[in-house]
């Protein structure tokens, strides 16, 4: 079958776009130049006459009426058809949306088609999926070929944000949004995440989150937010613009406030949606603005050298005052949960179900804990500090002077930003608060710290009048930046760290006890295991020489008392598997790893660890589970999956042909000592014998290894004389014949493979039966070329070929299989 010249090269399509277009314009029907199949092609190839023509306001106003146009027609009977206005839809989305830079920047300079393309916001919802994706599609185009241009424009629409958003169920919309904010990169700043605040997204957001919405659109709402959080992280990952003025609120006092009621509201119809929808969202922050990663922390940024700008990094110290006051709240959340039923039936039986509400509590609690062990959160100096910054922050915006890239501040504030010196640094150290390392602090202890805390505040606030002295100049109407003041600062930065303040908490309302407890309350629920486990590991490993970290390892050894929970738990599992058909419960494996950080802790610490911890880690059924069933436990986790390597131990036959495992001691040194009788000299039989005494006079677990170790030595005593490669060529060899099928090769090889046959490896399977060995081997020993019945074996080899062909077929077969290796006997001793 030939192509058809004018078909097959699309030279008769564009004959008929060149038909249209040379008709006078005035008979141009666009419809008619649409439904041609090569239009795409011809304006992917910029035809200049169609282009010309496409870029005419009256056809590109037409091709967005084609995009806006409702869909009206219902498919024929008998069959789906594409409807009309489907297809010129897609026709005119490609169009304005290909690489075609004349189109793109006649769409843009033209704000009464950009205008008309965005009354599409303005339809009623629902919005039809396939034209809100075309509308999408079109404007990430211009965004990425006009980005200033485009968003000048958008920043023109009244009421945005509240178009935007009242869509929110349509997920191409949303992805639109999110493409906005990532276009305002830190490299190349255009305002527009400066500007969504100034509308009011995030606070918008935030009351969609209101419980008394539908769970849908909270969810939709979330996964939003949390888009914007991930891509105002702070990191250098592509698609990341670093923090900005959105994600700054998303952390102000306000915000975390506001969402705190809505997820401890359970009064409300969908609060459980709201507090699931809640801990995402904390938690995503935490993880995304995680302080110890920043590349210049907040500590070492004075305000005269690095003046606070919108790109600061994000301080997470008051998003974690406010969780930590009410972690009472949340107790009782995790108490006493809205939605979660008494029972669930499963395959074996009812149980008692977690719930989301439980599981996200207590997951809030693990990622708080990872949140107080920042070292900015732990500093005493950097909350002052921080709200300092913020102060002076808000001073420069409403002043119109606060740079949007810190690399630009010369250009955007009017004053210079010296660069970074470590010796221009205040210093941050804190050595007032030494506090105690018992549990408990004495009153002249708490009152020494707040005093030190007084002396810190009014410091920061002498700092950061000295370092603000340069903006005296850049305001002009008489307004001059006053520092927060001492007393200010100190209604705000009130009691312990931020970061001691969590622990504080936890110990006051029995967290940690309760989340224990819950673990082995539920013993399938392997997320709550694994969030468990996390908040052990971290109270554990955190420092103990500083902070609350020890009262918080000391409440967790004295009042929750792990050491007997975690014995406990083992006994129930015993009692469980001792039961018929029983199964240890799920919590076991995390289990294990908690009593291993515990024995970490106690071995790190046991020098300086209070007495009362002393006292729990020495009692004896600790020590018998450390000693006797962890150890076990330690010993079966270590094993290699299926026993020891085959190439070490594999079978030996005893005298009767029968297989022996290696396993099994006492038949092993058996079947050992008759070989060696049969193949080594006297001198051998002795120093077998004397490794043997000696191995059972040791301890049983060892004697395995020991003949483990004779194993491995018989197995690799031919390839200690030999050369490797001459042994794998040798094996390549024989295969290669053995696959040709080449008689007079075979010959030769099976004559040479049986020469001393004493210390050839041969495959067995894993059975009772037993083939030869004839030709089949992996490595081969050296040869005794002096050997005087060299002769009388290569006789007997020729007379015994049949019966070697055959074993060696069935050795075969038995190797695809899967077999084992082991030393064999030589033949000429098994009839004695």
């Amino acid at each position: 079958m030939f192509w058809r010249f004018g078909h097959g090269f699309g030279f008769q399509s564009s004959s008929a776009i060149e038909a249209i277009l040379s008709k006078p314009e005035e008979e141009i029907q666009l419809k008619k130049l649409l439904e041609e199949p090569g239009v795409l092609d011809e304006c992917k190839s910029h035809n200049p006459k169609l282009i010309e023509y496409l870029c005419k306001p009256t056809v590109l106003n037409q091709l967005v009426d084609y995009i806006l146009e409702p869909e009206d027609e219902e498919p024929q009977d008998g069959g789906y058809e594409e409807p009309e206005t489907t297809r010129l839809s897609f026709i005119a989305s490609e169009i304005l949306s290909s690489d075609v830079w004349s189109i793109c920047e006649a769409c843009v300079e033209n704000h009464e088609l950009l205008a008309h393309l965005w009354t599409f916001l303005d339809n009623e919802n629902p919005l039809n999926p396939l034209q809100a994706s075309y509308f999408a599609k079109i404007n990430e185009h211009f965004l990425d070929k006009k980005t200033e241009q485009l968003v000048a424009f958008i920043q023109s629409i009244d009421n945005l944000v509240e178009k935007i958003l009242r869509h929110v169920e349509t997920s191409a919309i949303m992805d639109l949004l999110l493409k906005f904010i990532s276009m305002d990169r830190c490299e190349t700043p255009v305002g527009i995440a400066d500007w969504l605040h100034s509308q009011g997204l995030v606070q918008r957001l935030l009351q969609l989150l209101n419980p008394n919405m539908s769970p849908d659109i909270q969810s939709t709402v979330a996964d939003v937010i949390k888009a914007i959080i991930a891509i105002s992280a702070n990191s250098n990952e592509p698609g990341v613009i670093g923090p900005n003025s959105l994600s700054r609120e998303l952390v102000s006092e306000e915000t975390i406030g506001t969402m705190i009621q809505y997820m401890t509201d359970v009064s409300a119809p969908n609060s459980t949606t709201s507090l699931v929808n809640g801990v995402s969202i904390v938690i995503e922050l935490i993880r995304k603005n995680n302080s110890d990663y920043d590349v210049t922390p907040i500590l070492q940024m004075p305000l005269h050298t690095f003046p606070p700008t919108t790109r600061d990094p994000i301080y997470l110290g008051t998003m974690l005052r406010l969780f930590s006051e009410k972690i009472p709240v949340f107790q009782n959340l995790l108490m006493h949960p809205k939605d979660t039923p008494e029972t669930m039936p499963t395959s074996f039986g009812q149980i008692k179900p977690l719930g989301f509400e439980r599981f996200r509590v207590c997951e809030l609690y693990a990622e708080l804990l990872h949140c107080s062990n920042m070292s900015l959160l732990s500093d005493p100096n950097a909350e002052a500090m921080v709200l300092q910054r913020n102060h002076l922050r808000d001073f420069l915006i409403r002043h119109n002077k606060c740079p949007r890239n810190p690399r630009t501040l010369d250009d955007d504030s009017g004053f210079q930003a010296g660069k970074f010196n470590e010796n221009e640094t205040q210093d941050t150290s804190f050595d007032g608060q030494n506090q105690s390392q018992d549990e408990n602090m004495t009153e002249a202890d708490q009152e020494s710290v707040v005093s030190t805390q007084a002396t810190d505040i009014e410091s920061a606030t002498k700092l950061a009048a000295e370092e603000t002295n340069f903006l005296e100049d850049i305001v002009e109407d008489g307004e001059r930046f006053e520092p927060l003041s001492t007393e200010t600062l100190q209604e705000k930065v009130k009691g312990p760290v931020v970061g001691d303040l969590l622990k504080i908490k936890f110990i006051e309302n029995n967290v940690i006890t309760i989340i224990l407890d819950q673990f082995f309350e539920y013993p399938w629920n392997n997320f709550l295991h694994n969030v468990v486990y996390d908040v052990v590991q971290q109270v554990l490993n955190g420092p103990m020489d500083k902070g609350h970290n020890y009262a918080l390892a000391f409440d967790m050894f004295t009042q929750t008392k792990i050491t007997e929970k975690i014995v406990n738990g083992q006994r129930i599992s015993d009692e469980e598997t001792a039961k018929p058909n029983g199964f240890r419960p799920g919590y076991m494996g995390h289990l294990t790893i908690i009593a291993e950080e515990v024995i970490k802790f106690v071995e790190r610490y046991q020098n300086i660890l209070h007495q009362d911890i002393l006292d729990m880690v020495n009692k004896d059924s600790w020590q018998h589970f450390v000693n006797e069933t962890l150890a076990e436990t330690r010993a079966r986790d270590n094993q290699l999956l299926g026993g020891l390597e085959p190439s070490m131990v594999g079978y030996l036959d005893d005298v009767d042909g029968e297989m022996l495992d290696a396993n099994n001691l006492p038949e092993m040194q058996f079947a050992l000592e008759q070989e060696l009788e049969s193949n080594s000299s006297d001198d051998d039989i002795v120093e077998m014998h004397r490794e043997l005494s000696r191995d059972s006079d040791t301890d049983p677990d060892d004697q395995d290894s020991h003949l483990a170790r004779e194993m491995s030595r018989r197995l690799s005593m031919d390839s200690s004389n030999s050369d490797d490669d001459d042994s794998r060529d040798h094996f390549a060899q024989y295969m290669s014949e053995e696959m040709s099928n080449d008689p007079s090769n075979k010959s030769d090889s099976s004559s040479d493979s049986d020469d001393d046959d004493d210390d050839v490896v041969g495959w067995v399977p894993r059975g009772k039966q037993s083939v030869s060995r004839s030709g089949f081997f992996l490595n081969e020993g050296n040869r005794d070329d002096d050997d005087s019945d060299s002769g009388d074996e290569d006789e007997a080899n020729d007379d015994s070929d049949d019966d070697d062909d055959d074993d060696r077929e069935f050795a075969e077969d038995e190797y695809r299989n899967g077999l084992l290796l082991f030393p064999r006997k030589n033949k000429d001793n098994e009839g004695n």
